[in-house]
């Protein structure tokens, strides 16, 4: 059988490069698939090319090329952007087209995100409200304003399902160095680290009470690696759809916790006079942190991982004693404080 099309994009993230580095490094996806990737500029291309990746200039603001490329794509690995509209219509326009594929039916696997979850609870409780993704009756009634969901209506469309099996894929906080050839750092921690070297001070939001999921970077490479081979190998045995919305995740966190490791740290490099952490002063995010912290840290997001072990046979092989979350933090302040 001939190798199968896969169109990437993203490769130039954290996300996206890790999942990529794992899937080129499986024995099975080496034999079955050849990939072509989108990038946004010639450096980018050497680093994908010198992967031995056929590099596409674009972004996705290029309806055209997105859809052209879809359209010759027997898989599609969409890491790029969660909120992109134009350019997910762009891409499931080209999977709906008749192209030259090796399967009956193209695939879609999409980056979603936990944030569509959140709260507004700016760091004031723990919300008991869990989502699993056994249970995607609850997820879909999701209201359509929440974070992400824009881009996710598009491919739950069930017009799309006639023709594309979609899978959709929601990962909490990522933390753990990445393994992917440009970015290699996560956002939520390294955005709290940023903001308290910033100020010299650490801060929390509200009381830092609210509490996230979590997944190290690796394990969600792993997890993309069986799902996309899984897609092609047992498609049947898969839930796909509005049935196919996949949580990655490992345990929990409260984001609270988080400002005390920060603290802590920043004092032992002799940057703060204490390990103290301060509320921030009449709960107000300007002047105080970077804007859109109180969003991306301050909500409750809590789902729960079951069909990636049900179906995948899916395991997490990282922070199973919870040390290496904590050290995880530690390591990201030291390397701010030597860039700073």
């Amino acid at each position: 059988m001939a190798k199968l099309n896969v169109f990437i994009t993203g490769q130039s993230g954290y996300i996206g490069g890790t999942a990529i580095d794992h899937l080129l490094k499986n024995p099975v996806a080496k034999e079955k698939f050849v990939y072509r990737s989108l990038v946004r500029s010639e450096a980018q291309a050497k680093a994908i090319q010198a992967l031995g990746i056929t590099p596409v200039l674009g972004s996705l603001d290029d309806a055209n090329l997105l859809t052209d490329e879809a359209a010759k794509a027997d898989v599609v690995l969409h890491f790029a952007h969660a909120d992109h509209v134009p350019g997910i219509h762009a891409i499931v326009k080209g999977l709906l087209q008749q192209g030259h594929r090796h399967l009956a039916r193209p695939i879609l696997i999409h980056t979603s995100g936990t944030g569509i979850l959140r709260d507004g609870a700016d760091g004031q409780f723990a919300s008991n409200e869990i989502y699993s993704d056994d249970n995607p009756a609850k997820v879909l009634a999701l209201p359509d304003t929440a974070l992400h969901r824009d881009v996710e209506l598009v491919i739950l469309d069930p017009k799309v399902h006639e023709h594309v099996d979609t899978y959709i894929v929601a990962p909490p906080t990522i933390w753990g160095e990445g393994t992917g050839p440009i970015n290699r750092h996560s956002i939520q921690i390294p955005q709290q680290v940023q903001n308290a070297i910033l100020q010299r001070k650490v801060y929390r939001v509200g009381k830092g009470l609210n509490r996230w999921s979590k997944i190290h970077v690796e394990d969600l490479a792993d997890f993309y690696a069986l799902l996309t081979l899984q897609t092609i190998q047992q498609p049947n045995n898969l839930p796909k759809g509005r049935e196919g919305y996949y949580f990655v995740e490992n345990g929990e966190f409260a984001y609270g916790d988080v400002s005390t490791i920060i603290a802590d740290e920043l004092h032992k490099q002799g940057i703060s006079q204490d390990a103290t952490v301060y509320d921030t002063p009449d709960s107000k995010e300007e002047g105080y942190w970077t804007p859109g912290s109180f969003g991306s840290i301050g909500g409750n997001s809590r789902s729960r991982s079951v069909l990636g072990g049900k179906y995948l046979g899916w395991k997490a092989k990282h922070d199973l004693d919870g040390k290496e979350f904590e050290q995880y933090i530690r390591d990201e302040v030291k390397r701010a404080v030597q860039k700073a």
